[in-house]
């Protein structure tokens, strides 16, 4: 996250101070570098974001890990049509092998309609091409992708099968 603060009563000390006391969590103890191996995805802030490694090879990150960048909200309107992408905001997840994986879960929010059902999409990567795939259609679901050695921004898109209706879910 990226803070402007004008505090035109106190000196210059002092708001330096503030300043890096906003900035500290971002970076503080975090090594910025990163391996060559590793792609880094052109929307990753390798400083301003919070990091979600995966956990070992072959698993997704905890629960714990991507709770801290999230819930967030997919919308799909009505008719059918996917709705726009949504991603991960000031967060990325970074792939610590080439068979890293993420984890995707979403649950359509409970103040949607009865009968209403969803059909979802999660962002991954194979040996490092970006790639879509089905993360399953009702209510609520979950999928695991490829992640690989990437450092890159989870995305996700939702359609409504209503025909009248739109909905929203909630996902990590």
């Amino acid at each position: 996250m990226r803070f402007a603060v004008a505090l035109p009563s106190i000196g210059f000390a002092a708001s330096a101070a503030l300043a890096l006391s906003f900035a500290a969590p971002a970076v503080a103890a975090e090594n910025l570098t990163t391996p060559t191996s590793l792609k880094v995805s052109a929307d990753v802030d390798p400083v301003e974001d919070v990091r979600v490694y995966s956990s070992e090879p072959g698993e997704g990150a905890s629960p714990q890990a991507a709770a801290a960048c999230g819930p967030f909200s997919a919308y799909g309107p009505p008719g059918g049509a996917w709705g726009p992408i949504a991603t991960w905001i000031n967060c990325s997840f970074w792939g610590t092998s080439s068979t890293s994986v993420k984890g995707y879960t979403w649950s359509l929010h409970s103040a949607s309609i009865d009968g209403l059902t969803v059909c979802t999409s999660a962002f991954g990567y194979d040996n490092k091409v970006p790639y879509w795939t089905g993360a399953g259609c009702g209510t609520s679901g979950g999928k695991t992708v490829k992640w690989g050695n990437v450092a890159g921004i989870p995305k996700f898109k939702i359609r409504s099968l209503g025909i009248y209706t739109g909905a929203t879910v909630g996902w990590y």
